[in-house]
C-alpha cells in the first residue's frame, strides 16, 4: 500500500499561538490572525503537495520513493513500472536492492547509505537492473534524501532513466575503436598520426608497429613533437600535411627522406590522409629497394647500350612483330 506524499508526514512547525483568553472549559483560543495564518499555511501545503504529486506521476522518467533503512519502495510512478516490468503492487513489496544486478548491489548500497548519512548531497549512479522477465538493463539513478527540521532522513526520492540504448551504443563504439586500433597497429605499412593542436601545429600522437620497425624503435622518442621540428630539414612534408588538412583530401608523392632517428636515407612513397576532425595520417611506404632496383636496371641498360655502340660491328634487335627496336 502506498504511503502519503512527503508533505503528509512533515509536521508544520512554528511558535505557539499566543493566548488571548481561556474559555470556561479551559481551552485556549488563538487569536483570529493566528487561525487565518494556520489556514493559509495548510492551503499552501495542500497546493504544494498536489504540485509534487502531479510532477511525480507525470514525470517522463521513472520516479520512486524509498525507505532510508531498508530501501523498500514506498511509491512509484507508471514510468518506473514500465522500466522494471513490474506492476505497481509488485514493486511496493520490493526493495530497489532486489531490482539491482547482484554485481552492482554492494557498491550501489554503499553510495545510497552515504547519501542517507549526509556524507553526500545526492546519490548518482549508473547501474544494472534486472527486469521482471530477467532482461538486464542499464539505468541512471539520481536520488536525494528528504529530511525533517532536525536533519533526520525520512525517505528518499529518486529519478530513474533507462540508458540501455546509450550503453549499447557506447559498447559498440568501444568495440569499433578496438577493432580499428588492432587494424591500425598491425597495418603492414608504416603509419604516423599527427593531430592539429590549438596553435595550428601538427603534433605526433600515434604510430603503428610498422612505423616503429621503420625507425628501428626510435619513433617513440618523437611522440609529442611538432611536425615542424620533426621535418625541419624537409619543409615540403609539412606543407603537404597542411594542404591535406586544409583541403580534407588525400595526397601522394615520392621523396627521399633521411630518418632523423637513424640517419639512414630512404626512398618513401608518402600518402597523406585527413581523418576528421583533427588528424592527418602519414602512410610511408618504404620503396628504397624498388628505387635501387630501378636505378640498377637503368644503369645496366646504359652499360649495354654503351657496349653495343663500341662493338664495331652492325647490331640490331627486333620485337615479336619484326619491328626494329634498336639499331
Amino acid at each position: 500500500m502506498e504511503e502519503p506524499f512527503l508533505s503528509n508526514i512533515v509536521k508544520l512547525s512554528g511558535t505557539p499561538f499566543p493566548v488571548e483568553e481561556i474559555s470556561g472549559s479551559g481551552q485556549v483560543k488563538p487569536p483570529p490572525t493566528a487561525s487565518l495564518a494556520h489556514a493559509e499555511s495548510a492551503a499552501a501545503l495542500r497546493e504544494s503537495e498536489e504540485q509534487f504529486r502531479v510532477f511525480f506521476e507525470l514525470a517522463a522518467m521513472g520516479a520512486a520513493q524509498a525507505d532510508v533503512e531498508t530501501g523498500r519502495l514506498i511509491r512509484v510512478n507508471d514510468r518506473y513500472c514500465e522500466i522494471t516490468g513490474y506492476s505497481r503492487a509488485e514493486l511496493l513489496s520490493e526493495t530497489f536492492r532486489n531490482l539491482t544486478h547482484p554485481e552492482d548491489q554492494a557498491a550501489d548500497w554503499e553510495k545510497f547509505q552515504r547519501m542517507v548519512r549526509g556524507e553526500t548531497r545526492e546519490y548518482d549512479a549508473e547501474k544494472r537492473y534486472i527486469r521482471k522477465e530477467g532482461e538486464v538493463i542499464w539505468v541512471h539513478v539520481t536520488s536525494t534524501a528528504v529530511r525533517d527540521a532536525r536533519g533526520k532522513p525520512l525517505r528518499t526520492v529518486g529519478l530513474v532513466q533507462d540508458i540501455t540504448e546509450r550503453k549499447q551504443a557506447e559498447a559498440d563504439l568501444r568495440l569499433s575503436e578496438e577493432r580499428f586500433r588492432a587494424q591500425y597497429k598491425n597495418f603492414p605499412m608504416p603509419t604516423f598520426t599527427y593531430q592539429v593542436k590549438g596553435n595550428g601545429e601538427f603534433v605526433l600522437v600515434d604510430y603503428n608497429d610498422a612505423g616503429d620497425t621503420l625507425t628501428q624503435g626510435h619513433v617513440a622518442e618523437f611522440m609529442g613533437w611538432a611536425a615542424g621540428e620533426v621535418f625541419r630539414d624537409q619543409p615540403e612534408i609539412l606543407a603537404e600535411m597542411s594542404r591535406c588538412f586544409r583541403e580534407k583530401a588525400p595526397f601522394h608523392h615520392e621523396l627521399q627522406y633521411r630518418l632523423r632517428a637513424t640517419g639512414e636515407s630512404k626512398h618513401l612513397a608518402v600518402t597523406y590522409v585527413f581523418v576528421p576532425p583533427d588528424l592527418v595520417m602519414l602512410h610511408a611506404e618504404n620503396i628504397t629497394e624498388r628505387k635501387l632496383a630501378e636505378a640498377a636496371l637503368k644503369k645496366s641498360k646504359s652499360d649495354l647500350e654503351h657496349m653495343l655502340e663500341n662493338m664495331g660491328i652492325p647490331f640490331f634487335s627486333l620485337d615479336h612483330q619484326w619491328r626494329y627496336t634498336y639499331v
